[in-house]
This record gives structure tokens, C-alpha cells and sequence, in this order.
């Protein structure tokens, strides 16, 4: 298997087992996102305490301080999604 087709094969085999939520589009943005947070301990922070779309919207920033300060903002300030794109 070629590694382009890696993850559309996956996404065709949780779909199928899981259901709808596991797109190639899902699968791509959760790789990223356990490369922009490889530490465990703030996954589990994160995801108690922020959404997905949060999370959507903090991945693409460059900057590990940036992104730090954004994920504190939205965690302590309570921001929405719409809040921390009017600011980030």
C-alpha cells in the first residue's frame, strides 16, 4: 500500500466501524493536531476543557508561545471558537 493511501483506507475502515466523524479531512487535522501537542498530559488538559473546534482553530498557529497563550485565553477566559478567531 502506498503511503497516499494510508489514511484514506483508514478513514473507509473506521467509518465503516464507527461511523461518520473519522474523514480524511478528521484523520489529517488529528495528526496534526498529535504533532502540535505531542505531551500527553496537555491532550488530556485540552480535550477536557476545550472542543474540537477549538482545537481546529489553535492548530494552525506557528508559534508554540502564540499557541500556548491562545489555549490559556480560551481555558481561563472561557472564549468561544468565534472569540479566539476574532483574536488569534
Amino acid at each position: 500500500m502506498l503511503a497516499s493511501e494510508i489514511v484514506p483506507t483508514l478513514s473507509r475502515q473506521l467509518e465503516m466501524e464507527y461511523g461518520r466523524g473519522f474523514s480524511v479531512k478528521n484523520l489529517r487535522r488529528m495528526v496534526q493536531f498529535a504533532e502540535v501537542f505531542p505531551d500527553e498530559r496537555i491532550v488530556v488538559s485540552l480535550v477536557r476543557q476545550l472542543s474540537w473546534t477549538h482545537i481546529i482553530a489553535l492548530i494552525p498557529l506557528q508559534d508554540p508561545l502564540q499557541r500556548e497563550f491562545y489555549t490559556e485565553m480560551c481555558r481561563v477566559e472561557r472564549w468561544s471558537v468565534r472569540t479566539l478567531r476574532k483574536k488569534g
